[in-house]
């Protein structure tokens, strides 16, 4: 009977130490907040901020491995925003931004090589935006509503311009699309009413998802393309619609 009352007593007690670790590790981590929501990216979830030599606060998420993904600033929920009916606003980048290769977090020396969905999304003091040739993906709508984006970059070895990635950029007057690009996903550049000049560097054209790619986006837009592809341009789908020159 003592042993059974023994092996009762700690089998409770070990309950109860279960029980503590999983309200530990609640409080800390499993908070009732999901991935989406604006307040995801604590510090204890990898997220840190970088202050660049211009005083710009750039946010980075840590993925364990090395590289880091510039994400959102927290002031800006992962969700669409209609530019005439938001209330939330990014205001942390302003003027021109210029994003680093490498940044150091507690001692490592991180590689810059993802730009995060919606990273900039609703940014309207940001003019230009420069990012490193060590940035291998965007994300979805990172540039969507940066209504006063002028000029940005898409570095060499990024393959996907994808959805909304620069939808309503506003003032993006021309674009170069580098040859390692072979899609572009729906509403890419939806809204790009200033956008005159679309460079495409590939011989063979990106796939485009949709009419929407390039909606809004006056015909009388130039998309240069490399000498010789010109009539593959002209025959291909989508970009036939549009004003091919070499």
């Amino acid at each position: 009977m003592t042993m059974i009352f023994y092996m009762k007593k700690n089998f409770f007690k070990a309950f109860e130490l279960l029980i503590l670790c999983a309200t530990v590790l609640c409080s800390c981590d499993d908070d009732g907040i999901t991935e989406g929501d604006p307040n995801y990216w604590t510090s204890s979830r990898g997220q840190f901020i970088s202050i660049l030599k211009d005083g710009t606060k750039m946010f980075f998420l840590d993925s364990k491995n090395g590289t880091a993904t510039v994400t959102f600033d927290g002031s800006n929920p992962l969700h669409w925003q209609d530019a005439s009916t938001a209330t939330v606003k990014v205001s942390t980048y302003k003027g021109d931004v210029n994003v680093p290769e490498f940044i150091e977090n507690d001692g490592k020396q991180l590689t810059v090589t993802s730009i995060g969905e919606e990273a900039f999304m609703g940014c309207r003091t940001m003019t230009a935006c420069v990012l490193p040739e060590t940035v291998t993906s965007i994300g979805q709508g990172a540039f969507n509503i940066c209504t006063t984006l002028t000029s940005v970059n898409i570095p060499k070895g990024v393959t996907e311009i994808p959805s909304a990635c620069f939808g309503r950029c506003e003032k993006l007057t021309s674009i170069n699309i580098p040859v390692s690009v072979t899609k572009l996903g729906r509403m890419a550049f939806y809204g790009c009413i200033a956008l005159r000049f679309i460079t495409v560097n590939a011989t063979e054209p990106p796939i485009i998802a949709d009419e929407t790619v390039f909606s809004s986006i006056s015909s009388s837009a130039e998309v240069k393309v490399p000498t010789g592809c010109s009539e593959t341009y002209k025959n291909a789908p989508i970009w036939k619609n549009m004003n091919i020159v070499e």
